[in-house]
């Protein structure tokens, strides 16, 4: 039993030791990889939800840049938009839809795993002290987002990956810290 507790204690001290970026890097892997293991197919699939098409990307293509400023049931969706110009200026440059399509499913993705993998950050230090916890906590908050699986891979959504980061960032304020 000694030796194996030792043996944790080196793979911890390990871990802690790994420096900033590295650690920020691999974790950032890791939670896209959970994100992605949730439906493997979606790699490769294309994929549209609710508002992306009809409202998001129409408005991009019909009025472009100034689509950004446009409201849909009373919200602006400033990063659903943003994602639309960027996969419509990119769809046009190759005359692809399936461009389009993975373009803004992707940049919902990337979004998304940034968002939680903010858990991972130092930040977190005094609330989650270890980094495999804190990791650990991040993988289990995708699988128990994925319970409701229109908030993965898709720009309609990605205001609650927002207002996850806003929430993490709230609790970051209230050790009395400046968020990184």
């Amino acid at each position: 039993m000694k030796k194996i507790n030792e043996k944790i204690k080196n793979f911890n001290e390990k871990i802690e030791n790994i420096s900033g970026w590295k650690w920020s890097t691999f974790t950032f892997i890791v939670c896209l990889i959970a994100i992605l293991s949730i439906s493997v197919e979606i790699i490769w699939q294309p994929y549209l939800h609710a508002e992306d098409g009809n409202i998001f990307l129409k408005d991009a293509l019909e009025h472009g840049k100034k689509s950004l400023f446009f409201t849909y049931g009373g919200y602006f969706g400033f990063l659903p938009r943003i994602f639309a110009i960027l996969a419509i200026h990119n769809g046009r440059k190759y005359n692809s839809i399936i461009l389009i399509t993975m373009i803004m499913k992707w940049c919902s993705i990337l979004f998304s795993t940034i968002c939680i993998n903010y858990i991972n950050s130092e930040d977190f230090k005094n609330i989650l002290k270890g980094r495999i916890i804190r990791l650990l906590t991040s993988v289990f908050a995708i699988f128990i987002m994925s319970n409701y699986v229109y908030m993965l891979y898709n720009a309609t959504c990605v205001h609650w990956w927002g207002g996850l980061l806003a929430f993490l960032v709230g609790l970051v304020f209230l050790n009395t810290k400046i968020p990184s």
